[in-house]
C-alpha cells in the first residue's frame, strides 16, 4: 500500500509539461493558420497578375510550412528520448 503513496512526478514536472504542451498546441495551430492564410492569399493574387505580392506570399507559406513540420519533429524528438 505504500508504493501507491510514493509520488512519480513532482508538481514542478507536471507544471512544465502542461505549459510545454499549451505552448507547443497553440504555436502549431498559429503556423498552420498562417500556412493556410499565406497559400489562400498567393492563389488570390496570382490572378490579378501581382507577381511579387504572390512570390512573397509563397515564400511566407513555405516558411511557416517548414515551421509546422520542425514543430512537429521536435515534439516527436523529446517525446522519444528519455530524460537524464
Amino acid at each position: 500500500m505504500t508504493a501507491f503513496a510514493t509520488s512519480v512526478i513532482t508538481g514542478g514536472t507536471l507544471l512544465k509539461v502542461v505549459v510545454g504542451a499549451l505552448l507547443a498546441g497553440v504555436g502549431v495551430t498559429l503556423a498552420f493558420s498562417l500556412l493556410l492564410y499565406c497559400t489562400d492569399r498567393a492563389t488570390s493574387l496570382r490572378r490579378p497578375q501581382r507577381p511579387l505580392t504572390t512570390l512573397l506570399f509563397r515564400a511566407a507559406s513555405a516558411l511557416s510550412g517548414l515551421a509546422v513540420l520542425a514543430i512537429i519533429a521536435y515534439s516527436l524528438i523529446l517525446t522519444i528520448s528519455k530524460p537524464k
